[in-house]
């Protein structure tokens, strides 16, 4: 199993950041834009259980995951959704998105993800597989798409 973490402030209140990781499809799309589809499948009442159906581009596919709910919290100065997936059959991808208010104009957001191999030889393929550099990336354009909303609202 691979693990990737990042940490990252954003100059942006809490409630706008989560908006962009628990809002609209749309809003979604702004930090995932190849995300083309969110649907609700089963949801319950305090969101841990709750199953989606997400359709991505993959390059020049489409590929469509039943995304389950694992953790969900959603306080005024926490929150936090951790989810889980297949990937192709091969890969259990597990990701955590944490966010804690600094203060009303700035949140600490951390971001986790973990790749488990389904099949005993993928594992060594991921012994070459640093990943770390998404992690990175991936806070960071949520850190710009979040200021740079902020800074030029439509």
């Amino acid at each position: 199993m691979k693990r990737w973490s990042e940490q990252i402030e954003i100059d942006a209140p809490i409630e706008h950041i989560w908006k962009l990781i628990n809002g609209s499809l749309e809003d979604m799309q702004k930090i995932t834009p190849n995300l083309v589809e969110h649907e609700p499948v089963t949801v319950t009442d305090n969101g841990v259980g709750s199953v989606y159906k997400q359709t991505f581009h993959v390059g020049k596919r489409l590929r469509t995951f039943e995304v389950k709910m694992l953790q969900f919290e959603d306080q005024a100065d926490y929150k936090k959704q951790q989810f889980s997936y297949i990937h192709g059959g091969l890969f259990e991808i597990t990701s955590t998105y944490e966010l804690k208010k600094i203060s009303d104009d700035k949140t600490s957001f951390h971001y986790q993800t973990q790749t488990k191999p389904l099949k005993w030889y993928l594992g060594l393929f991921m012994l070459l597989n640093r990943g770390g550099s998404i992690a990175t990336r991936f806070v960071q354009h949520v850190k710009k798409v979040a200021e740079r909303e902020l800074a030029n609202p439509s």
